[in-house]
């Protein structure tokens, strides 16, 4: 799917999502209401284009946290007209997306990560009960215990998300035990990660 030549001279998505930021109340407005537009026209293609923007390091901190809530709130919308665009994806292009929020785990930027995180749960929200990218929660626990403060306290944040959201049922016994031992023994003190958020292993 084509993405910066779908929107063509409409201003670039970087720009629209620093005006949703920091605009004033005209410019916001404005701002969302040409989001609101792109989205419509066009929701696959826009959500390839918001996963390469939450891994630029390139792009401001802000917008590429406000570009994995616009991924988030997309790909898990109740609307008929984006309801099961991340579905209708072809694989390859989900692939991409994936390793891009994946990457963005690791970036330097807190807020960035968070919203990587965010984008990371919401994908395995969504797949991980049709038990797709089982992968993921190998790949969390082993990111959790990275030197890398940054891959390892994003990792952990994520595992807490998925385990928020997700029922028990979705995941595998393997999948529970695998997040407990891995919460329990690499999270560094309750105000990281929250024990509420621990799946049950019944």
């Amino acid at each position: 799917v084509s993405t910066q030549s779908t929107w063509g001279v409409i201003m670039d998505l970087t720009s629209l999502l620093v005006n949703c930021g920091i605009g004033d109340n005209v410019t916001r407005k404005a701002a969302e209401e040409q989001i609101k537009q792109l989205r419509k026209s066009n929701p696959a293609a826009f959500i390839q284009l918001l996963g390469q923007h939450i891994a630029d390091e390139a792009k401001p901190e802000q917008t590429r946290f406000l570009g994995s809530l616009l991924f988030k709130n997309t790909i898990l919308s109740n609307d008929p007209s984006l309801k099961g665009v991340w579905e209708k994806l072809p694989v390859e292009s989900r692939t991409m997306i994936k390793s891009c929020v994946l990457a963005a785990l690791g970036s330097p930027n807190k807020s960035a990560r968070k919203g990587a995180s965010q984008a990371v749960s919401a994908i395995a929200f969504l797949e991980l009960p049709k038990k797709e990218w089982i992968e993921i929660i190998h790949t969390l626990s082993v990111n959790a215990q990275s030197t890398s403060q940054e891959i390892k306290f994003a990792s952990l944040e994520t595992l807490g998300y998925i385990c928020e959201e997700l029922p028990n049922d979705a995941l595998t016994g393997e999948q529970v035990d695998t997040i407990l031992t891995c919460l329990l023994y690499t999270s560094p003190s309750p105000r990281d990660l929250s024990t509420s958020r621990m799946p049950s292993s019944a």
